[in-house]
């Protein structure tokens, strides 16, 4: 046994204890024991994703064997979304008024449009956009879908509806532009998304699928990405996830500049379609 003199960090009230001694021989040996378990302990050989819920009710999937570019150094992605992401939204401030604007004139409602989407490592977050539908969208698709079989059959194969009768006016031109997604410049600058990458995915998306690969969650979403310059509309949910999880896999900044480029000609050219 050894006395202990404590004293608090004035040097006043010193109490003297009674407190043997720890053995440091004992605890190098649950050290190497530890250490002996860690080397013959193996992970998992392939990526898995399970969807779980935190408290705030938000999904939150457990990813294992998880890496990115991103996490292995620094997030050179995040830095050039913040040095083109800045200017650009200065530069597109002129024209959210004037959508907004137009949205206001044409219809009743919010001028923005907010949805709950899957972002990176599961985290949900506010994604945003202008609102080209009515006020009850929501409402009036799930009318529809009960309705109609064949068009119940097109939402689950896109997520999506080729001829929409719930689209305004002003939603007919600025959902085949693209434009109702300049808001989402603000979710790249806050960090929710990136200027390129899959595109977030809805949260009753997350929850019909059980979830998604890891890779895909082991980026940001982008306000563009490969699924938006390979003919969207016209591909199945099935393909978007094999073509998104491929870039995610590969992803470059080469190829992100390739599909920024691409997204351009799309956009000048009115064929990027508007969708989810």
């Amino acid at each position: 046994m050894k006395n202990l003199n404590v004293v608090d960090e004035r040097g006043e009230n010193a109490l003297l204890l009674d407190q043997p001694i720890i053995d440091l021989t004992i605890l190098d040996q649950d050290f190497e024991r530890l250490a002996q378990a860690a080397s013959t302990a193996t992970l998992p050989s392939e990526a898995a994703v399970s969807s779980v819920r935190d408290e705030d009710d938000a999904v939150a999937p457990r990813l294992e064997d998880l890496s990115s570019p991103e996490r292995d150094g620094i997030d050179s992605a995040r830095v050039i979304d913040l040095v083109l992401g800045i200017p650009i939204f200065i530069i597109a401030l002129p024209i959210l008024a004037i959508m907004a604007l137009a949205v206001k004139l044409d219809s009743r409602g919010d001028v923005l449009f907010r949805q709950d989407r899957i972002g990176r490592d599961g985290i949900r977050f506010k994604c945003l956009k202008i609102r080209t539908m009515r006020p009850d969208a929501e409402e009036r698709l799930q009318e529809m879908l009960a309705e109609n079989p064949e068009l119940e059959a097109e939402f689950l194969a896109t997520r999506k509806l080729a001829v929409d009768p719930r689209v305004t006016r002003v939603g007919r031109f600025l959902r085949p532009t693209g434009l109702d997604e300049l808001p989402q410049l603000w979710n790249v600058l806050r960090g929710d998304m990136s200027l390129v990458g899959p595109r977030p995915r809805a949260v009753s998306e997350f929850e019909i699928c059980g979830g998604f690969p890891a890779g895909i969650l082991g980026v940001r979403p982008g306000l563009t990405g490969p699924w938006q310059v390979s003919g969207r509309n016209g591909i199945t949910d099935e393909q978007r996830e094999a073509i998104e999880l491929n870039y995610a896999e590969t992803r470059s900044f080469s190829g992100d500049v390739r599909i920024v480029c691409r997204t351009v000609f799309l956009l000048l050219t009115l064929r990027l379609r508007g969708g989810t």
